[in-house]
């Protein structure tokens, strides 16, 4: 694992990565879940989540970089922020406020024109407790070791 352009926002990367996939058409597959067993994405969770969102932001297919997720992704974004599934923290939300802020006021894709007019701040502690958080990453890390 490499880390590299902290000074850079996650969907600032997401664009860098956005320009050279346009630019080279090469593929990339990402990998960014802790939760999914055997080197994959869970499809499901926040992080694979709004990586996907951020993805789409930028016109790209999720599926083309390691994402395979069923279900409408804005859909279940919107429920899952809506009805607090996930664990935010406001490092956490902070990170759904930068796709906010790269969204386009020409964009009409309708679930970023809503993501635009919401409050993020509303999905913070709907269900952010620090158990909640080591419950996850506890079976997340159960599920690796049964596997």
């Amino acid at each position: 694992m490499y880390h590299d352009n902290f000074d850079r926002s996650r969907q600032d990367k997401i664009e860098q990565i956005s320009d050279f996939v346009k630019r080279t058409g090469k593929q990339i597959k990402l990998r960014v879940c802790w939760e999914s067993p055997g080197g994959s994405n869970c499809c499901e969770c926040e992080k694979c989540s709004i990586t996907m969102i951020a993805l789409m932001l930028e016109n790209l297919d999720p599926k083309k970089f390691g994402f395979y997720f069923n279900d409408d992704i804005y859909k279940y974004s919107k429920k899952c922020l809506l009805e607090g599934k996930w664990d935010f923290i406001h490092d956490d939300i902070d990170l759904w406020k930068d796709i906010k802020k790269h969204v386009s006021d020409s964009d009409e894709r309708e679930f970023f024109k809503w993501l635009k007019s919401y409050d993020l701040n509303k999905s913070i502690g709907k269900y952010n407790t620090f158990y909640n958080k080591i419950r996850r990453k506890t079976l997340a890390t159960y599920k690796k070791i049964k596997a």
